[in-house]
């Protein structure tokens, strides 16, 4: 297994402030399914200088490393952070055991609007899945014209 670390992301999960928590363990494990149940992981960070918990549904990104170079990046939700103290005299004492779930979890508490439907009528404006996922992107991020920009034929 190649080198993993995790970074926290403060606020919006855009935003610039991110926490490197450090070096996720080798005994990480990912449950990938291919049904309707969410992926899911168990992740240890060993040796970490961060104290306090992280709060459930706090996005994260893990980067996975291949020769020093940033090979993959896989973006969770943390449902759980269980710290525990396991060297007093060391500068990074603590060790972060986190539960996480995919990103799609978080879709579960935003209701899109009554009137988003997908249908076709004679004489109404026709709509690009840009409209339409800028459209729900609008919903969860209100306040954000296009979040992602896109345009029609991109």
């Amino acid at each position: 297994m190649n080198k993993q670390t995790l970074t926290i992301f403060k606020g919006k999960w855009y935003a610039e402030d991110t926490i490197n928590l450090g070096v996720i363990g080798y005994d990480a494990t990912y449950n990938y399914a291919l049904d309707e149940t969410l992926d899911s992981g168990l992740i240890t960070v060993y040796r970490s200088t961060i104290a306090d918990a992280i709060a459930p549904y706090t996005l994260c990104r893990i980067d996975t490393y291949a020769d020093e170079v940033v090979v993959e990046k896989e973006y969770w939700y943390i449902l759980q952070d269980v710290v525990e103290k396991v060297n007093l005299i060391s500068s990074k004492p603590y060790n972060h055991t986190l539960s996480l779930i995919e990103p799609i979890k978080v879709l579960e508490r935003y209701l899109l609007p009554n009137n988003l439907a997908f249908t076709r009528t004679a004489g109404a404006k026709v709509y690009t899945i840009a409209d339409v996922i800028n459209r729900c992107l609008n919903t969860v991020l209100p306040g954000v014209d296009k979040p992602f920009a896109l345009e029609a034929g991109s």
